[in-house]
């Protein structure tokens, strides 16, 4: 879906398929080495400005209740002065087909404008009017069938419809949402793990944790444990002197006992194994 004038226009070409292959092979780079989310969506934002001649760029996150788009912390702009059109808008909240965004979130495709004055459905239209804006461009960035979150790209000059940029900048979306997806996934990962450990700190129980090996592995020292803090305190020792393998807690059994333990752990596993 476009929206276009029918006056000619200029054309915003892409670039050549070598400094396409580079934007990528950058974003890719710079968004994997980013420290979170909104980090990778900024070195989106800021490299596809840069390499493209965008003159503005921000995203738009949906809502927890997922029933309208909020303005992502994440943005970059090429002059100075636009950051009073930023600040116009980083409050705002779009609801599903509302302004070029609003309707790239609902159809889950690109939308470009070269005249942004006539997109009267967005209430942004007027600030981005003052701050000379006349062109933008609307990308979905998809994790399957759902928008994760959407591109927002504006320029000082009017610009007709590019199909080659539009593949490029499609194909820079579509890398963000499976790089977007594996950085939400770490951030969920490392929320779990503060969690547990927030859990675990509170309690005054030892745990410790393993993977139950096959039959035919055996008792192997270097075997994986975990070990929490709380367990190795209570054994006495602090959580640097007592290494997460088995034979940091079987190299410390009473020589009498060693056996007796050794074999009653050994049926314990058979018999948790044969279930």
């Amino acid at each position: 879906m476009t929206l276009l004038n029918k006056a000619p226009r200029h054309v915003l070409r892409a670039p050549d398929p070598q400094k396409e292959l580079r934007l990528l092979q950058k974003l890719i780079l710079s968004i994997s080495q980013a420290s979170d989310l909104q980090a990778a969506i900024h070195m989106t934002l800021c490299n596809v400005c840069e390499m493209t001649g965008w003159s503005y760029g921000q995203a738009w996150q949906v809502s927890a209740n997922h029933t309208a788009l909020e303005c992502c912390p994440a943005w970059n702009a090429r002059k100075p002065n636009l950051q009073a059109f930023r600040k116009s808008v980083e409050q705002a909240r779009l609801a599903p087909g509302e302004g070029l965004v609003g309707r790239a979130w609902v159809f889950r495709e690109t939308i470009w404008t070269d005249d942004v004055a006539k997109d009267t459905s967005s209430p942004m239209t007027e600030s981005a009017r003052q701050a000379g804006f006349q062109s933008a461009i609307a990308i979905p960035v998809m994790a399957g069938d759902e928008a994760l979150l959407v591109l927002e790209f504006y320029l000082l000059e009017p610009r007709m419809e590019d199909n080659n940029h539009i593949q490029l900048i499609t194909a820079i979306a579509t890398q963000l949402g499976w790089l977007i997806q594996k950085k939400m996934a770490e951030e969920a990962l490392r929320e779990s793990i503060e969690r547990f450990e927030l859990t675990e700190r509170g309690s005054r129980d030892g745990l410790w944790d393993a993977k139950i090996p096959k039959i035919s592995e055996g008792l192997l020292p270097d075997m994986p444990v975990y070990f929490s803090r709380r367990f190795k305190q209570l054994l006495g020792f602090t959580e640097s002197e007592m290494r997460n393998v088995l034979e940091a807690w079987s190299s410390r059994i009473h020589p009498e006992d060693k056996r007796r333990v050794t074999e009653a752990l050994s049926d314990h596993l058979k018999k948790t194994s044969a279930l």
